[in-house]
């Protein structure tokens, strides 16, 4: 599987949580399937990378970032800066949607904390109009992720699957390369 695929995945299950958003049994599940599923796309992008790269740095390694870095700069040296630029440009761009996007932050954070240390429910919650507030407007109900209480969880999955296809979008912009076309 490769960042695009991954993307599709991501997409999947984005139209699941659009598809039962209000069905609170089910859409824990999709959320976390999605966040997980969305927020490896870099990895995804990294892998096929260092593949593009002819690195041939093995699944075994546990640490991609720091091989893919030993050898670009091993590439650097030797006059070759592209994969070391790739690289500079990648860890700027993950940086900003881990910290510095509220989205890519809240959900990158949550996805780190269930996937590596324990599943943490429930990070959503429905929210209707406040009925003993007659000045508050009507509004729809929605499900909100509660540290985003500004936007709905499909809306707030939305610009996170966007800021990943953006990633990719922009990689491949930037970073262009011939092996991409061939199946690995």
């Amino acid at each position: 599987m490769n960042a695009d695929e991954k993307i599709k995945e991501a997409q999947f299950f984005l139209q699941k949580l659009k598809k039962y958003e209000f069905h609170m049994s089910v859409n824990d599940y999709y959320l976390n399937a999605f966040i997980s599923s969305a927020d490896s796309i870099p990895e995804y992008l990294l892998e096929d990378y260092q593949k593009a790269y002819l690195f041939h740095i093995s699944l075994k390694e546990r640490d991609l970032k720091k091989q893919f870095l030993e050898k670009a700069c091993k590439n650097a040296v030797k006059g070759d800066l592209t994969a070391l630029k790739f690289f500079q440009w990648y860890k700027e761009r993950t940086k900003y949607i881990e910290s510095s996007d509220q989205v890519g932050k809240v959900l990158s954070n949550h996805r780190n904390i269930t996937i590596h240390r324990e599943p943490t429910r429930p990070i959503i919650q429905l929210v209707t109009r406040d009925k003993s507030d007659s000045t508050s407007p009507s509004r729809e109900p929605k499900i909100i992720i509660l540290c985003l209480p500004n936007m709905s969880m499909v809306e707030a999955c939305k610009k996170f699957l966007i800021l990943m296809e953006n990633l990719v979008s922009e990689a491949h912009s930037k970073f262009p390369h011939e092996l991409f076309d061939v199946k690995f």
